[in-house]
């Protein structure tokens, strides 16, 4: 048998590939960052905790006891406050329902905070949500003690402001726990440390 008898031979159109294929590279877990963020996120849901304990069984009472260290710091700003203002200004907050609602809230996200704390420590995806909504439930505490405060008229614009800036706070800590549980996620090491979900091990099964 000739070459000939053969036929035509026939090169791949885009001819031979001779680029070497670099193997993939292997992500090492790393465990340390989901239980970094799940401690933070711990920590955070016991100062709510603590503030939502202060709301709810402290309240107007805690506040009145500073109320002449509220009075003098916020006259040496430039207002004219009496003791008995701040404290009228207090408890027309608590007859509001100020602290009773801040309290509330600040407890459910205490104890949503806590748990996704504990799931990411056992490196559970849905640790990841949960410490999402709690720190939305943060973010939804400052914004309504915003409203609430806005709806009683303050004896000095000092004192209103001072609320306010407080709540503020409150929002860019929300929002910074709305962050946090994605670190997570947003690393590769990170990411390969956490545990398949009920799902993805049914779906790999």
């Amino acid at each position: 048998m000739s070459v000939d008898d053969l036929g035509p031979v026939r090169m791949p159109e885009s001819g031979f590939d001779t680029t070497p294929s670099m193997p993939a590279i292997p992500i090492k877990p790393n465990p340390a960052i989901p239980v970094v963020v799940g401690l933070l996120l711990m920590l955070g849901g016991l100062m709510l905790g603590l503030s939502a304990y202060s709301n709810l069984f402290g309240g107007s009472e805690a506040a009145e006891t500073q109320a002449a260290e509220t009075a003098e710091s916020i006259n040496s700003a430039g207002g004219d406050l009496s003791e008995q203002d701040v404290i009228d200004y207090f408890e027309a907050l608590d007859a509001a329902g100020y602290y009773t609602t801040l309290g509330i809230i600040e407890s459910l996200a205490c104890v949503t905070l806590l748990c996704g704390g504990v799931m990411l420590l056992r490196r559970m995806r849905i640790g990841i949500r949960v410490g999402i909504a709690g720190g939305a439930l943060v973010a939804v505490d400052a914004i309504v003690g915003l409203v609430l405060l806005n709806g009683i008229e303050p004896p000095d614009p000092f004192l209103a402001i001072s609320m306010k800036i407080l709540s503020a706070v409150y929002v860019v800590c929300g929002l910074l726990c709305m962050a946090l549980p994605l670190m997570p996620l947003l690393i590769s090491s990170g990411r390969a440390a956490l545990l398949p979900s009920t799902i993805e091990k049914r779906v790999n099964d």
